[in-house]
């Protein structure tokens, strides 16, 4: 879904744009969407009303476009997967680790604002449809970065098994940001969650 965004032409009214994005996107992670006003995003990026609706004609298409903004900075980071592919001396066995403590890690760092949109999904259609892009994107880069373990994997669908694994610890990861460690795997640290899911995802692809 394209949003109706007026860009701004000279250079001191885009930083100011840049400014509202960045600080939608802290709002987002700070008070949900509840929180989330005209008035507040311009009391954080020091600019009036007036120049905000001149870019966008309500507060839904400048939630998205923060989520956006929130989001560029998720995904820049799951650029790091690439790292395993590259590594020619690691095992299977530690490159799948690594993989999957990197799904773990994006959740971790960015938990304020994955919490948010994680429960405003369930009722706002286009951060479903944003989080189930990224969530798509974020799964090829994912088995893009296990090419190599392929010929190990005791599954008879090795590209499957990747696709099924990293859907699996997406989801445990989804569960614990949105509803908490008291609901999911209380006795259990982050790291030692982690740890488990690592443990898990080497045991069902190399057997």
């Amino acid at each position: 879904m394209s949003l109706d965004i007026r860009l701004p032409q000279q250079a001191r009214s885009r930083e100011a744009w840049e400014r509202v994005l960045d600080a939608g996107a802290q709002i987002i992670a700070d008070y949900g969407y509840n929180g989330f006003t005209i008035a507040s995003v311009c009391e954080r990026a020091g600019v009036a009303p007036r120049f905000i609706y001149d870019r966008v004609n309500d507060k839904e298409t400048l939630f998205l476009a923060s989520y956006d903004r929130g989001l560029e900075k998720v995904v820049v980071e799951q650029a790091v997967l690439a790292v395993a592919k590259n590594k020619d001396s690691w095992t299977s066995k530690k490159k799948i680790e690594f993989a999957v403590h990197e799904i773990g890690q994006r959740f971790i760092r960015n938990h304020d604002f994955l919490r948010s949109v994680v429960l405003i999904s369930s009722s706002n259609k286009g951060i479903a449809e944003r989080g189930s892009r990224a969530k798509d994107a974020f799964s090829a880069q994912f088995v893009e970065a296990l090419q190599a373990v392929k010929k190990e994997i005791h599954e008879p669908k090795p590209i499957a098994a990747l696709e099924l694994c990293f859907d699996l610890v997406f989801s445990a990861w989804i569960v614990r940001t949105a509803y908490g460690r008291d609901f999911s795997s209380p006795k259990l640290s982050d790291q030692q969650f982690d740890s488990q899911l690592q443990a898990l995802a080497v045991k069902y692809l190399l057997g």
